[in-house]
C-alpha cells in the first residue's frame, strides 16, 4: 500500500493538472504497488526575475539575497 504525492515546480505542472491525471497515475502504479492515494501538489515553473520586479515581501527577500550573494560581509548592505 502506498500514498503518493507528486510535488515541485516546473514545466510538467500543466500536464499534471489534467482532471484524469491522478487516476492515470494510480493505474500505472497499480502494476508495481497498491496505491492508496495519488495526490498532485505541483506549481508552475518558478520565475525569480519576474517575482523580483514586483513590490512584495518576496521581491524584498530576493533583493536581500542577491545583495548578500554579491557581498556576504555582515552590515555591508
Amino acid at each position: 500500500m502506498a500514498r503518493c504525492t507528486i510535488g515541485g515546480n516546473g514545466p510538467l505542472h500543466r500536464d499534471l493538472q489534467r482532471d484524469s491525471m491522478s487516476e492515470e497515475l494510480r493505474e500505472l502504479l497499480g502494476s508495481v504497488v497498491v496505491p492508496e492515494s495519488v495526490r498532485i501538489a505541483t506549481a508552475p515553473e518558478f520565475n525569480s526575475e519576474s517575482l523580483a520586479r514586483t513590490e512584495t515581501m518576496v521581491s524584498d527577500f530576493l533583493r536581500l539575497t542577491e545583495n548578500a550573494l554579491q557581498d556576504p560581509r555582515p552590515g555591508s548592505a
